[in-house]
């Protein structure tokens, strides 16, 4: 009998802990590793590509023929290319994930890396900046294998800044790191708060598609 017992309160036991993890699926996006040399790297060739093109215009004038033309206007496109990559490196890459039953997988450029529940001992949060602006949390995924960084960047004008905002919080519920009575309340009102907003944004839409009341649907429904 006692047996019986032991194994029917392992058998409970194992069913609450696996009731308590949640499958999710969603995406994040993560910076470049040394996106601040990038970003100025970028802006200097600009900057000199341009001053290239300047002083070949002071010094040799506009060009007359169609190949002088293209032979002047060389040194602009690789400024607008350096234009074009900052914003790029600012957006970072878009990345992917799946919590599953017993691991997440995280889908980024550099491939798949699998996190199992049962092998996290800890989930570090770094503030990371950018140009002294806050950009994000570099997010240290520390197992028993290896040890696993991201770059987690925050989406610009989001109120949803804190590390109980991102995948890697679900993370540590799932292993058993955080009580997911102390997540509920505050992820739920965050998630009832841009409901809220979604649903005015929704009757706004509905309101303007609505009929101008006038003498003859005065009392109609629509």
């Amino acid at each position: 009998m006692e047996n019986e017992t032991n194994e029917i309160q392992a058998i409970r036991k194992t069913n609450e802990k696996d009731a308590k993890i949640q499958s999710r699926r969603g995406s994040f996006r993560v910076g470049y590793n040394n996106e601040s040399r990038l970003i100025i790297f970028c802006a200097v060739g600009a900057l000199l590509c341009l001053c290239m093109f300047v002083v070949g215009l002071v010094l040799f004038g506009a060009p007359d023929s169609f190949l002088d033309f293209m032979g002047g206007v060389f040194w602009v496109i690789p400024a607008v290319v350096c234009l074009v990559l900052i914003p790029v490196i600012i957006y970072g890459r878009n990345c992917s994930y799946y919590a599953g039953d017993k691991e997440m997988e995280i889908i980024s450029p550099r491939g798949s890396d699998y996190l199992y529940y049962s092998e996290i001992s800890e989930v570090i949060y770094k503030p990371m900046t950018l140009f002294k602006k806050r950009r994000g949390y570099l997010v240290t995924v520390v197992t028993g294998v290896r040890d696993f960084t991201f770059r987690y960047l925050i989406d610009s004008g989001s109120e949803l800044t804190e590390p109980k905002h991102t995948p890697f919080f679900l993370l540590e519920l799932n292993a058993g790191l955080k009580e997911q009575e102390q997540a509920n309340p505050e992820f739920a009102a965050a998630v009832m708060a841009q409901f809220a907003v979604m649903q005015e944004k929704q009757e706004d839409r509905l309101s303007k598609k609505r009929k101008k009341k006038t003498w003859e649907n005065l009392f109609d429904d629509k």
